[in-house]
């Protein structure tokens, strides 16, 4: 199959998925007792959208800070999103009960500090998602929500939202828009390391893996010393970046963070088609082994083999897959247990210089 070909095939396959895939909207209804409420804090670029959008796709000049509490029903199951269909059901269905909008960074502060003191972590942790591209507001929201329900993840959740396009044709404008939103994003983990949060993990997939590296980059070069001091880790879920650019941002860090984690996944289509689109078919995304990135202190973990996730282009199996919610959830110390140091991983590891890859047993419990 030549290049043109296989360019025309997966585009084909993308615009038939998103055909055939409703886009997520905000669902509305009050809170019941079953159901288990999930606080999560936004900062965003995006300019403010329709109630059923919260957010569009438009992009704001400023960074815009709220807090939203979303319902996760009582039957829910692992790697799934129960959208609501014609009529909603918090029994049912995820949805939003409250929405409160600050007006300045400073109200945010204080309401994360307030947060922070309500944890039953002693540690005053902070998990901060950024989404990738095709990605609208709504999504990316019901998306952290459900991957730190799923993972039980007791610390601070927020979610940095950019303004993807959300649609499968807007891979350019979305390009654009992430480098737009670098200050944006700074500006949030500089307001994080002003509050009583020790650590922030900083997690993004896809095209927010790309927007997330060139704001640590452009910060570390600036020297932002707070940040340096509360960066607990970086975890890339399928990143859309090019192996080169990577490995001049990577250089640009120093300190590497601990831990470094790259999720990559051979089989990942959509990868495949940005390949296709940039020129270069290798993504750090998909990598086969290390050996590039050898000089790095690095962990990437091989999910190729895990084919139970609801995505069939294989790109957000990181939060669809129950195998891998579950390898995940057998991390919860992600400082001391996905360090080339001390790794406590079932499955095969391979080191290369400082860099370590790990094929998972899928059979983890």
């Amino acid at each position: 199959m030549t290049a043109v070909l296989r360019f025309l095939v997966l585009g084909l396959l993308v615009i038939q998925l998103s055909a055939c895939t409703p886009r997520g909207k905000l669902s509305y209804a009050p809170m019941i007792e079953a159901a288990s409420v999930s606080t999560i804090f936004i900062a965003t670029t995006r300019n403010k959208g329709l109630p059923s959008e919260g957010y569009s796709g438009r992009r704001s000049p400023g960074v815009q800070y709220g807090r939203y509490s979303v319902s996760v029903p009582p039957d829910h199951k692992p790697g799934n999103i129960e959208w609501p269909n014609r009529k909603v059901d918090p029994s049912r269905d995820f949805v939003t009960v409250d929405v409160t909008e600050f007006s300045n960074a400073a109200q945010f502060r204080a309401d994360v500090n307030k947060a922070t003191a309500s944890l039953n972590n002693p540690r005053h942790e902070a998990v901060v998602f950024v989404h990738g591209y095709n990605n609208n507001f709504a999504e990316g929201l019901y998306r952290i929500t459900q991957l730190t329900h799923d993972l039980n993840v007791d610390a601070v959740k927020i979610l940095y939202s950019w303004p993807s396009a959300g649609k499968a044709g807007g891979y350019v404008y979305d390009r654009d828009s992430a480098m737009f939103s670098r200050d944006g994003l700074q500006k949030l983990l500089e307001n994080l390391a002003k509050t009583n949060i020790r650590k922030v993990y900083l997690v993004a997939h896809s095209m927010g893996a790309q927007l997330s590296m060139e704001t640590l980059r452009q910060m570390y070069i600036e020297g932002s010393p707070s940040i340096r001091a509360k960066l607990g880790g970086v975890i890339l879920m399928s990143p859309d970046i090019d192996l080169d650019v990577f490995k001049t941002q990577l250089n640009r860090i120093k300190p590497i963070p601990k831990p470094f984690v790259i999720f990559s996944s051979r089989r990942d289509y959509a990868l495949r088609l940005s390949g296709l689109l940039t020129g270069d078919r290798q993504r750090l995304g998909n990598l086969s082994n290390v050996t590039e990135l050898a000089e790095f202190k690095i962990l990437v973990v091989d999910i190729s083999d895990f084919q139970d996730g609801q995505d069939r282009l294989n790109h957000s199996n990181y939060a669809t897959s129950p195998t891998i919610l579950r390898l995940m959830r057998s991390l919860p110390e992600l400082d001391r247990r996905l360090t080339p140091n001390n790794l406590n991983i079932p499955g095969q590891i391979e080191f290369d210089q400082n860099a370590a890859w790990v094929v998972p047993d899928i059979r983890t419990d």
